[in-house]
């Protein structure tokens, strides 16, 4: 039987409902529930956590990123792989830079001096200060993560990346004894380290799988109305609504959770999931998802500290939920134009030139002299 066309609009898509549920994650988290409130705060907490949406990005790195190194090169592995850390380079920094810069102006703007009673401590240390001289190195680098909360992730995406040229080598030239090898070694060393950062490389590997898993004929035939119970099934691990999130060995459980949504929905098939994930409205999110990512806690940050500033604390006290929503619809609503223009001046113009100088860097190197 052959493979199974691979449909990646879905998982753009896909792509976008995980960056949708990191800005609700964040959003829920800005201020301190109510006693009454509290317990269907931490419901939310729970369903809409940014760690879930984190796993799934990193599966959809490797299985995507896989699919582009099987395109054959003919210059070799090491000219094939400068050519991808290059591009990688161009996709993860010009937005991140400009997501700096606003940080920047924000912090010019709009600095808050002291925090709020009535928002989370998590919330109350964000954008206090411009950062010190010698930061700087640990900003760009993605270890300081003071003028973006979610650039921690990106330093895990720069290691994965920069690794997985070398586990696609290895994955797709195993078998599935090899593949199981290789991923259980992975999960030692990253018990071993405890180094968060090491602790995702799994999730690259897994994303290189995913292939072998489309192809899989039980799978295919998996009936729809299972299709469904699958999806959710994979969400509750994922999201981990029934295991506490420090619980789990090392992730292990969420890990298998974000592997098995990509897997169903890479599947060509009809669920309401999938129809879900086709309209229009869905795929434009997944288009900016990226820079939406990368943006949207500064929209949040802005419109919170102007609500906690102008609204009374008794009035904040007893419409915790209210005041959740609304900041949620109107932060998405602020930022969802700028992740655009991103997006479409920056993020594309990027990708455009990092695929320009490498197809310039091929042409302009020295052809040997023909015998």
């Amino acid at each position: 039987m052959a493979a199974p066309r691979l449909f990646l609009p879905r998982l753009e898509s896909f792509r976008g409902v995980a960056a949708l549920v990191v800005a609700t994650g964040h959003t829920v988290g800005v201020l301190l529930p109510s006693a009454e409130a509290q317990p269907v705060m931490q419901l939310l907490g729970r369903i809409f956590n940014g760690h879930a949406a984190v796993l799934v990005f990193f599966v959809l790195s490797g299985y995507v990123l896989g699919l582009s190194l099987d395109r054959p090169s003919p210059s070799g592995f090491g000219a094939q792989y400068a050519t991808y850390v290059f591009r990688r380079l161009f996709r993860i920094y010009p937005a991140f830079l400009l997501s700096v810069l606003l940080a920047l102006a924000y912090l010019g703007w709009h600095r808050v001096e002291a925090g709020f009673p009535a928002a989370s401590p998590w919330f109350n240390q964000w954008y206090r200060q411009f950062p010190a001289p010698g930061a700087w190195r640990g900003i760009l680098s993605f270890q300081d993560i003071q003028l973006n909360n979610v650039a921690w992730t990106l330093r895990s995406e720069m290691i994965g990346s920069l690794l997985l040229p070398f586990f696609h080598r290895i994955q797709r030239r195993s078998g599935w004894g090899i593949n199981g090898v290789m991923l259980v070694g992975l999960l030692l060393l990253a018990r071993h380290l405890n180094n968060q950062f090491v602790a995702n490389l799994p999730l690259f590997y897994l994303g290189l799988t995913v292939p072998g898993m489309l192809a899989s004929r039980a799978l295919q035939r998996l009936p729809s109305a299972c299709l469904g119970v699958a999806l959710l099934g994979c969400a509750i691990l994922t999201t981990q609504i029934t295991v506490p999130l420090d619980h789990s060995w090392i992730g292990l459980v969420p890990m298998l959770g974000a592997f098995g949504l990509v897997v169903l929905v890479a599947l060509e098939r009809r669920s309401l999931f999938h129809w879900f994930l086709d309209l229009p409205a869905i795929r434009f999110y997944g288009r900016i998802s990226y820079s939406l990512y990368l943006l949207h806690f500064l929209g949040l940050h802005a419109l919170a500290v102007t609500a906690l500033q102008w609204l009374p604390g008794a009035w904040i006290a007893t419409h915790t939920l209210l005041l959740t929503l609304g900041l949620l619809l109107l932060s998405v609503t602020l930022v969802t134009p700028i992740a655009y223009l991103a997006w479409r001046w920056i993020e594309l113009p990027g990708m455009e030139l990092g695929r320009r100088m490498t197809q310039w860097g091929r042409s302009a190197a020295p052809h040997p002299p023909v015998a």
